[in-house]
């Protein structure tokens, strides 16, 4: 994982064991990597991992079992996206609207951004039977997203 500087390394990771959660990849009452499988998997100190569980236990997100690790409450999913929802509304749309304000944006700018193709998903030019990525699909953690098991590589999604 690719840490950004502006934002202390323990969030990033209470933030992508977040997007795991919202994404489905644990369920409710289901185990979450243990403490060191996930300092393992990121390359980081178990110290740092146990900083964002605790961060994450304290949102009610997860919670320990003595003797079995953690695992994602009830609800957690939902509370999740409740509350990005609440900051995205609250401190992210109004820096976007004052930043449209700004350039002279206006709102038909930004539908016709929205439905284009390159934002919704992969866009490919088919050129005799040669596929070129145009725009990649990229999943919930911003990452360029696989093809699924069954679909020729190269093959365009369905947008």
């Amino acid at each position: 994982m690719n840490f950004a500087e502006n934002q202390p390394i323990y969030r990033q990771i209470a933030r992508r064991l977040e997007d795991e959660v919202v994404a489905g990849a644990y369920g409710e009452d289901e185990r979450a990597p243990s403490v060191r499988e996930y300092s393992a998997l990121l390359g980081v100190n178990v110290n740092t991992v146990v900083k964002a569980y605790d961060t994450l236990a304290q949102d009610g997100t997860i919670q320990q079992r003595r003797g079995m690790g953690y695992y994602v409450t009830p609800g957690a999913r939902q509370a999740i996206l409740a509350r990005r929802r609440d900051d995205f509304l609250s401190r992210r749309v109004p820096e976007f609207v004052s930043e449209m304000k700004r350039l002279g944006v206006g709102v038909a700018d930004i539908k016709d951004a929205f439905e284009r193709p390159d934002h919704l998903g992969t866009v490919r030019k088919e050129k005799a039977g040669q596929h070129t990525v145009i725009a990649e699909r990229r999943d919930h953690l911003g990452e360029v997203a696989e093809d699924r098991p069954g679909q020729r590589p190269g093959a365009a999604d369905t947008i």
